[in-house]
Formats: structure tokens, C-alpha cells, sequence
């Protein structure tokens, strides 16, 4: 035979072989990246968002989850939203408050409890009605397209039965769902909001089907009562959100464990999705009495079919921990984004097709942490509260 036509054709195989390769990668190899916040009580930063659209613009942010305790007044702005006032500064940039500062040490000593609860009462400003349209937390999240958040204690315990159902109503509206699967009607015996989404992702010529859980600890309430005459409140441990009387022992919370194990076998049967990521408002262990509902290193360890969880409720900082799970022996990722809008996970999730099946490979995470305004580094006595206002207005 010519050598030239058996070069020719070698080349020409090892250019197939090679194409097949990449092929081959293209279609059995993919990778989705989640972002994950949690406990940022109402503190979006204009840092946070411009992360999450710069990932996005880059590829990324295939997800944007919260695991709970999203919802308060960490921000001056969100401040004004719940009470449609603004506090106003004298010329030295201190709160002006009611009565006179008879001593000149800038308290005013006479006629400034107005409203009888025996503290002094800042002289405000009225700039609309408390809760008038969207609030800024949510205008937020809906411009950096979360797709779900979880519900946490701080949702129940911050709202009244209208508030709270507010609350749900207008995420929805912003296209955000609301999770938490082990809360139920007791009534009805049926989940008060999502327990999970499936979205499908596409990664290149590949589809990844994503479902996230959403759970939050059934010790939500604060176990403390006061009482008449007592200078502080007794600890009853009662955590339970029949507790909470202003939802008139509507709903419930069921055991976080049992309720990870019945909602992911729900999802393996009913959804098939290729990964399963948990949004859990729960720290990784109990510290009894005072925590009891931190249970994510139990659930990591002994629920199957979960590749990564997104811790929440103990303010802390976790940039990636792995645990074994003791059914399928694989590691399960666990990350915590900080507390406040500090910080913001970045988890890749690596997946292989293997007999037509996604399996996800490999997983890691990093708490990106945002350089914002921290009220509690502020030398008060140097800095006059209405610069750290504004400072504080918006993160």
C-alpha cells in the first residue's frame, strides 16, 4: 500500500479519536455552580449583587438559594420599610430626640419618654406608611433571580399570621419560591408552602436536573417567659411553634431527620433528578439544652440521596465540611455562608454520565466573604451617627 495514503490515514484516526474524546467529554461530563446565602436578616449588599450577576454573566449561578432567616432589619433601609420613619440628625450629627439636655451631655434628661415604654424617643421623620410596597430585601433577591428561599425561625418569630402569609405572597410574586417541607397545616395535614423545586439546567449540550429541599428546625420559638416582678424571663424549653400564639396552633413542624428521609425519597421516585441539594435551616450539632434542632451533620451521615447541604441558624462560617454518608458511603458537602450578608457560598458540583445516568463526582465550596459596613467596628464616640446612617442604609 502507499505510505502516503496509510499516513494520511492515521492522521485521519487520530483526529477522530481525538474529536471522539471531546465529544465524548462534552456529553458525559458537566458542572453546575449554586450560590447559597443564609441569616441575612435583611441585609442584601450592593457586593453581594454584583457577585452574583458577575457569576452569572460568567456562567454561573445556575442556582441562588437562601437556607433561612432571611427575612429582618439588619439594614437602616429596611428599618425605614417596617416603620415608614426615618430618625433626623442636629448639627453635630447626633439623633435628635424629645425633651432637653439639661446637663449638656447630649441625652436630654426631661419630657423624652413620649411614648411611656420608659426609654427615650427619637424625633422622626415620616416618609410613608410602615410596610408601603415592595420591600428592599425582596426587590433584591429578585433582581439577582434567587430561585428559592427556605423558611427559618426568624420568618415565623418576626411576623404575625398576616405578615407572614405577606411575606410568602410577595416572594411569589417575585417569582421566588418559599420552601420548607416539613411544615404542615394541621388542619389539612398538608405542606403550608413548597417542600422542594426541580429545575433543569443546561449545561452545553447537557441537561442537569437539580431539585432543592428546603427544611426548617422545629425549635423556633424563644423558650424564655417573663414574668411579673422578675428582672429576667425563665427558660421554659419550649421551643415549638405552637408557642408562638399569634399563629393559633395553625401549623406545625415535623421532626427534621424523619422529614429529610421521606421528602428525598419523594424526589428520587417522583422527580429523578440528577442532584439533590438541602437548604436547611439547622446548624451541623446540638448544643444542648439551649440548640437542640441542629442536626445537619445527622442528617449528612444517615439520610441517602443528598450531594450537598446548605447549613443555616448558628451564624457561623463553614467553607466546606464532608461526612460520609453511612448508607451510600459517599461524602456529603456541608457549607455556611456566614451571617449578616457577610458572606455568600460558591459551590461546584461536578457530574459524570454513566448507563444514561447523571452522578455527581466531586463537590467543593468557598465562603466568599463581602468587605461591608459593620455597626459594630464603629468608634461611636469619633463618628457621628448620622455618617454611620448612612453608611449603614444600604450595605
Amino acid at each position: 500500500m502507499n505510505k502516503k495514503y496509510v499516513a494520511i490515514g492515521l492522521v485521519a484516526a487520530l483526529l477522530a479519536g481525538a474529536g471522539g474524546s471531546v465529544f465524548y467529554k462534552k456529553t458525559h461530563e458537566a458542572s453546575i455552580n449554586v450560590l447559597a446565602t443564609t441569616d441575612i436578616h435583611g441585609a442584601t449588599s450592593r457586593a453581594m449583587i454584583k457577585y452574583v450577576e458577575d457569576k452569572r454573566k460568567n456562567g454561573g449561578a445556575d442556582l441562588v438559594v437562601d437556607s433561612g432567616d432571611f427575612w429582618g432589619s439588619e439594614t437602616y433601609e429596611m428599618q425605614e420599610w417596617f416603620d415608614g420613619t426615618r430618625p433626623t440628625f442636629d448639627e453635630n450629627g447626633r439623633v435628635r430626640f424629645y425633651g432637653k439636655d439639661l446637663d449638656g451631655d447630649g441625652f436630654n434628661e426631661t419630657d423624652s419618654d413620649i411614648d411611656g415604654d420608659g426609654a427615650p424617643d427619637m424625633i422622626v421623620e415620616k416618609i410613608g406608611e410602615p410596610r408601603e410596597g415592595q420591600a428592599p430585601l425582596i426587590r433584591d433577591l429578585e433582581r439577582m433571580k434567587f430561585d428559592s428561599v427556605t423558611l427559618g425561625n426568624h420568618e415565623f418569630v418576626e411576623n404575625s399570621q398576616e405578615e407572614f402569609d405577606y411575606l410568602v405572597n410577595e416572594l411569589n410574586k417575585a417569582n421566588i419560591s418559599v420552601l420548607s417541607a416539613n411544615l404542615y397545616n394541621n388542619k389539612t395535614n398538608k405542606n403550608v408552602v413548597k417542600p422542594y423545586i426541580v429545575k433543569e439546567i443546561k449545561e452545553g449540550p447537557n441537561t442537569i436536573k437539580a431539585a432543592v429541599l428546603g427544611l426548617t428546625l422545629p425549635e423556633v420559638a424563644e423558650p424564655y417567659k417573663w414574668e411579673e416582678g422578675k428582672e429576667r424571663p425563665t427558660y421554659t424549653g419550649d421551643y415549638s411553634l405552637a408557642s408562638l400564639e399569634q399563629y393559633n396552633n395553625q401549623y406545625r413542624l415535623d421532626d427534621l431527620v424523619k422529614e429529610a428521609n421521606k421528602w428525598t425519597k419523594y424526589i428520587k421516585e417522583n422527580e429523578n433528578p440528577d442532584v439533590v441539594i438541602l437548604t436547611v435551616h439547622s446548624g451541623e450539632e446540638p448544643k444542648k439544652p439551649r440548640h437542640p434542632g441542629n442536626r445537619v451533620k445527622e442528617i449528612a451521615r444517615t439520610v441517602e440521596g443528598i450531594d450537598a447541604i446548605v447549613a443555616g441558624h448558628t451564624h457561623i462560617t463553614i467553607q466546606q465540611h464532608k461526612f460520609k454518608n453511612e448508607k451510600t458511603g459517599k461524602d456529603v458537602l456541608v457549607t455556611q455562608p456566614s451571617a449578616r450578608g457577610g458572606g455568600i457560598s460558591d459551590i461546584d458540583l461536578n457530574l459524570k454520565k454513566k448507563d444514561g445516568k447523571w452522578t455527581v463526582v466531586s463537590a467543593k465550596s468557598k465562603v466568599h466573604e463581602f468587605d461591608i459596613f459593620d455597626g459594630s467596628k464603629v468608634d461611636y464616640e469619633k463618628t457621628p451617627m448620622s455618617e454611620v446612617y448612612k453608611k449603614g442604609y444600604r450595605l
